[in-house]
């Protein structure tokens, strides 16, 4: 797995053609919203809500497609695909898992953003 500061250099070479601004207003907001993209899978795993599950799944896969997290794209797009036949409770189980993983990237945007920082500084 490559170091912080090899990812970042992937993400703003192949994402978002070398800008640190760019990058950063992105990241900046799916910090804000993220807990507002998780919360609608749990929400329609607790209500048996497919369509919810579904879109919800969808989104969030887009979302983490931008920073190379290829597990919680994964996750999100297994929720996502299999929302008209999957258990809730295997719904369920896959969203904690997901969690986990956008947690892990949130720590990782948060150091690249850091990163940024400190050389400036």
């Amino acid at each position: 797995m490559p170091n912080l500061e090899t990812k970042l250099a992937q993400l703003l070479a192949e994402n978002f053609m070398d800008d640190f601004s760019l990058f950063e207003g992105v990241a900046a907001l799916f910090l804000k919203e993220k807990d507002a993209m998780l919360a609608p899978l749990r929400l329609a795993a607790e209500k048996k809500d497919r369509d919810m599950l579904k879109k919800s799944a969808h989104k969030l896969k887009g979302s983490v497609s931008y920073f190379h997290s290829p597990e919680s794209r994964q996750l999100a797009y297994e929720i996502e695909d299999a929302s008209a036949e999957i258990s809730f409770f295997e719904a369920t189980s896959k969203i904690d898992e997901l969690e986990k993983y956008v947690q892990q990237l949130t720590q990782d945007l948060i150091a690249m953003l850091q990163m940024n920082q400190n050389k400036v500084a």
